[in-house]
């Protein structure tokens, strides 16, 4: 794993400097492509983050106390809810099979079918229960009008997950992406022609593998909750703890039925019909070019990392969501990066809406706006620009605190860590990171989104 790590590491070295190249191009052009003063732009977004800086200074104690009791109340509420629904779904199909960051679930209200998009394996699943009256006429017809249908519509066909909100139809109209086939890259001409394809390439399988793709799933989960509650007071970490002990329940529960199904003289519940779909990852990405584009001029954020941001986050679901409540495109929790953002952009220090966390243009800006402040205000006093970007990739995973403590110890102070930072290469600030992050997840955010930045910086000169 180490070797791995060096090796990716030595790769980085090459091409991470595009950020500081992006950087000066950006603040060195308007939008309409003129070339003006560097000073005057310096120095206008230097007084605006230190602006920010200063007012988030004075009100930081305040804002940690309101992320903590808003943070648990989301969560709270949200895993109530989600609870109860996925009780329904248990009932029905033996386990619970719930949406995750890339991928989409969605039942029909009945319980009786259900449609799975996987956006990390480029799949489509229909399923129905045996007991349904659907035959593989209304599947196909159900499946045609679910990657058809306006995303904001989908609710007239299928029950909506507790956690997710449908964006406004008047945000879909005419801008990027409105339906599940061009979030998939599908041209609306084969939309049809793969949902014939899918219902008559039938899962002999497709049971036991839903319950599969459900045991990981538990199992991540309660290993990301564990990892989360660790950095939160006593009494949230006491609650985290006993949600990752109810996840663990379902686990057994779901292992328990896996057994069960097994048995030859045991008849499947369900039947499941997949195929699979090719796009490129620039295909997909491609869906939300106007808005990157827009948020990467607005903030001097190179267009490569909002991309592999977004790709690592949630593999460009437009309705992805987490166990820690985490939403959209970009993955923005409400009471954190969703209360810095609104302070910074309307002075209003409340969380944003989950149905404004839905939109693609929303999202992006919230994402892109938080990356903004990470780099350019957080960790604003550590000088190498490199080193600066590897602490802002980890933070928007793990939150600031946690990557200061890489460098400090027990101390959450970023002030602190960027006085070592300083003393070090960009590449021992790297190695640090891979070796010290708590979790490996975000060890492995890490090294994930940089790769992506390549591919992607690859891609937009090409």
């Amino acid at each position: 794993m180490q070797r791995t790590m060096q090796k990716a590491a030595q790769k980085t070295a090459h091409s991470i400097n595009i950020f500081k190249v992006v950087y000066l191009s950006l603040i060195l052009t308007t939008l309409s492509g003129s070339v003006i003063a560097k000073t005057d732009i310096y120095e206008k977004m230097a007084q605006q983050m230190q602006s920010y800086q200063n007012q988030y200074n004075k009100n930081n104690s305040h804002y940690q106390q309101q992320y903590n009791q808003g943070l648990q109340e989301y969560r709270d509420t949200y895993r109530r809810h989600l609870s109860d629904y996925k009780s329904r779904v248990e009932q029905q199909w033996g386990v619970a099979e719930t949406s995750t960051p890339s991928k989409l679930v969605l039942y029909t209200p009945q319980m009786t079918e259900k449609l799975v998009v996987d956006y990390q394996q480029n799949r489509v699943i229909v399923s129905k229960q045996n007991q349904s009256t659907a035959n593989t006429e209304d599947l196909e017809s159900l499946l045609v009008d679910a990657l058809s249908m306006p995303i904001s519509q989908l609710s007239t066909r299928f029950e909506v997950e507790p956690g997710m909100a449908l964006p406004r139809a008047e945000a879909e109209a005419g801008k990027g992406v409105s339906t599940l086939a061009e979030s998939l890259a599908i041209s609306p001409v084969d939309i049809a022609p793969l949902a014939k394809q899918i219902i008559g390439n039938q899962d002999a399988q497709g049971e036991v593998d839903a319950v599969e793709r459900t045991i990981k799933v538990l199992s991540d989960h309660a290993q990301q909750i564990q990892q989360s509650g660790k950095n939160l007071d006593a009494d949230s970490s006491r609650k985290e703890l006993q949600y990752a002990n109810q996840l663990k329940l379902e686990r057994q529960r779901a292992e328990k039925y896996r057994k069960h199904i097994e048995q030859a003289s045991v008849k499947a519940k369900s039947t499941s019909y997949r195929g699979s779909v090719n796009p490129s990852r620039w295909q997909r990405s491609q869906a939300y070019r106007q808005y990157v584009a827009q948020q990467s001029k607005a903030n001097a954020v190179p267009e490569s990392l909002i991309y592999a941001v977004m790709e690592t986050e949630s593999d460009f679901n437009p309705l992805a969501v987490s166990p820690v409540f985490a939403l959209g495109l970009m993955q923005v929790v409400p009471t954190t990066a969703g209360i810095d953002v609104n302070q910074y952009l309307y002075n209003d220090p409340t969380p944003p809406a989950k149905s404004t966390l839905f939109q693609p243009p929303q999202n992006v800006l919230f994402g892109t706006t938080y990356i903004k402040l990470l780099y350019f205000s957080y960790f604003t006093k550590i000088d190498d620009p490199t080193s600066r970007l590897y602490c802002t990739i980890a933070a928007y995973n793990t939150g600031m605190g946690n990557v200061a403590k890489v460098f400090n110890g027990d101390s959450m102070s970023v002030n602190k860590a960027a006085k070592k930072i300083n003393g070090m290469t960009s590449e021992q600030v790297y190695q640090q990171l891979l070796r010290n992050l708590p979790a490996q997840e975000t060890r492995d955010y890490l090294v994930k989104v940089l790769a992506a930045m390549r591919y992607y910086d690859n891609e937009l000169a090409s």
